[in-house]
């Protein structure tokens, strides 16, 4: 098709305008419209206006070309033809790419040639996931799942390089003290060596058996008020004789005859409520000769032997690690170790500890972690378990023994669920007295459920019972002040627990192959084709439910090498996923020109 434009003859054109033509028997000048695939060209002569009107119009071709892969993966250019993965893909939603799959010989699944900058993650840590890492706008931090953690190293220096430290000529025995406004080394204060030297206290003409009460000003010595039990209002004793006990009769407590019942099991089994009679078990005993609770057999899905709602307090064991056996564990006094059968191990020997102050460490990927929800406190020499159990519903799960020492707190300061080993009696805290686990009565409560001395009698409670089946023994409910379900004086031994971390419950703790490890709920863990392109220029395309995707917030820009991802993230508060090692090159720009947040090799 060929249009003459203009000049005084065919012969001699202005412009020679043609259409997919490929001949060249037209003098110049001339324009040739060529029509492409999928491209219509249409050209009108208006002799009324004078002009050649050209429409190019192209047909709807994206039908015609298919994404590679699935939803939301992303595109990229495989021997000329279009391929996608299910290891790399693009959440339109979450503005996420997601980079997984098994890795090569690096194993990185991310390798960037320059610098990565890393914007701030809001979510939690829990939620973020571990291995995230964060720009806080001052410094960068990553999640080890619990908690969000700086990065750095040690800190080192002297006293001197505080800021709030002032140290002027220091002599030998001086101390740090406060001045209101910074700390400065002086001599320490004269110590008190006589209870009258107290500017509260008075005391005149002690005497043996006297105390020291308060008389509304200051503190003085008198005389007890009470000195037997009889003098109490509301007991009475009437001829005492040996082995009686303190019953209440409704009106006043009043010594009596201790009620006989023939215990459940064999010598040394602890007694629990068997439907409705003593009920005793050769895995749930009592070693009266070295103070020891044995609980033993095997146990049901959980793996575990002794479950712990909230807290457990474990004390000094002094015996030789080989004697205490291997998973054995104690605080000696400065920090938590355990047994591997031929010495006692520190849980963490890095100066530089994960978490917050009192926080335990434990091996969370190779690298200290560790948690708000357990915690050892140095002054009450007190280790707390708390916070959302899984399955189980448990805090401690132990797979054999755990020995009780003696607690010689009142049954308030315990906390109810307390137990301790006591003049030869096994007994727990109701929050009120002390009750023993052992006295010949009936049983009280339900089935399965442990029995306390409750004032005198045989108690029980949901919160303290032993499957007998499954030998497990479950301690949960509302804890006291101490926040524990359970405080040891000295050593706990932990077995091995072969269940799943994900059926044992995060919380549980085992002793395997020389190494103490928990479960944090799922794992055992040691004590690290051509098709036009969707969006606008430079964005990156997915697959969005069979065609191509793409959006404002996955961005690649050619000139700078630059990939950019951002918007407001799901719930894991993160852009940017990946399941196995990211590589990072050197970034050699100023750090204002590569933003706050960007990190380097």
């Amino acid at each position: 098709m060929t249009f003459f434009y203009g000049g005084n003859s065919v012969s001699d054109p202005l412009v020679v305008i043609r259409k997919n033509s490929i001949t060249a028997d037209i003098v110049r000048p001339r324009l040739n419209f060529i029509e492409g695939a999928n491209v219509v060209i249409d050209v009108v002569d208006s002799t009324f206006t004078d002009e050649v009107n050209i429409t190019i119009s192209a047909s709807d071709i994206a039908t015609s070309m298919i994404a590679a892969g699935s939803t939301q993966q992303v595109q990229y250019n495989k021997n000329g033809v279009l391929s996608a993965s299910p290891s790399f893909a693009w959440d339109d939603v979450y503005n996420r790419l997601f980079v997984g799959g098994v890795t090569g010989a690096t194993g990185n699944n991310l390798e960037i040639g320059n610098g990565v900058k890393v914007g701030n993650n809001f979510a939690s840590a829990l939620n973020a996931g571990a291995g995230s890492i964060r720009w806080t706008g001052t410094q960068i931090q990553y999640s080890d799942g619990f908690n969000w953690v700086t990065i750095g190293g040690v800190l080192s220096g002297n006293l001197t390089d505080l800021s709030d430290v002032t140290i002027l000529s220091p002599t030998a025995g001086q101390v740090l003290s406060f001045n209101g406004t910074t700390w400065l080394n002086t001599a320490p204060p004269s110590p008190i060596s006589v209870l009258n030297d107290l500017t509260d206290v008075v005391i005149t003409t002690p005497t043996n058996g006297q105390t020291l009460s308060f008389n509304g000003t200051t503190w003085v010595n008198a005389n007890p008020s009470i000195s037997t039990l009889d003098s109490l209002t509301d007991v009475v004793i009437t001829t005492p004789t040996g082995g009686q006990i303190l019953s209440y009769n409704g009106a006043n407590w009043v010594n009596s005859l201790a009620p006989v019942t023939a215990p459940g099991g064999a010598d040394t089994q602890i007694q629990f409520n068997n439907a409705g009679t003593f009920g005793g078990s050769a895995s749930f005993t009592v070693n009266l000769a070295d103070n020891r609770v044995i609980l033993s057999g095997t146990p049901g899905i959980s793996g575990n032997n002794l479950d712990v709602l909230n807290g457990i307090k474990l004390g000094n064991n002094t015996a030789t690690a080989t004697n205490a056996g291997a998973g054995a564990i104690r605080w000696n006094g400065t920090q938590i170790q355990f047994s591997d059968g031929f010495s006692w191990n520190s849980f963490s020997a890095i100066a530089t500890a994960a978490g917050a102050d009192t926080q335990i460490q434990f091996n969370n990927g190779g690298l200290f972690g560790a948690n708000p929800n357990l915690t050892w406190s140095n002054t009450d020499n007190l280790i707390s378990i708390a916070g959302t159990t899984g399955t189980t519903g448990n805090n401690l799960i132990t797979a054999y023994g755990i020995k009780v020492g003696t607690n010689l707190a009142g049954p308030i300061s315990a906390g109810a669920g307390s137990i301790r080993y006591n003049a030869g009696d096994l007994e727990f805290s109701d929050g009120t007295i002390w009750k023993s686990l052992t006295a010949s009565t009936p049983p009280a409560g339900a089935n399965t459920q442990i029995q306390y001395n409750n004032s005198g009698v045989f108690g029980a409670s949901s919160s303290l019972t032993f499957n007998n089946t499954t030998k497990l023994l479950t301690i949960s409910g509302v804890v006291g002040t101490t926040g524990n379900n359970i405080a040891l004086t000295n050593g706990i031994k932990v077995g091995t627990n072969a269940a799943l971390a994900t059926t044992a419950g995060a919380g549980s703790i085992r002793y395997n192959a020389g190494e103490l490890e928990f479960s944090n709920g799922t794992s055992w863990q040691l004590i690290h084709r051509q098709t036009p392109p969707a969006g606008a220029t430079t964005q990156v395309q997915f697959n969005n439910l069979g065609v191509f995707g793409a959006s404002t917030n996955f961005i690649w820009t050619d000139a700078s090498n630059l990939l950019t991802l951002q918007g407001t993230p799901g719930a894991t508060g993160n852009n940017l996923t990946v399941t196995n090692g990211i590589k990072i090159g050197n970034n050699s720009t100023l750090a204002t020109s590569a933003g706050a947040g960007s990190i380097r090799y």
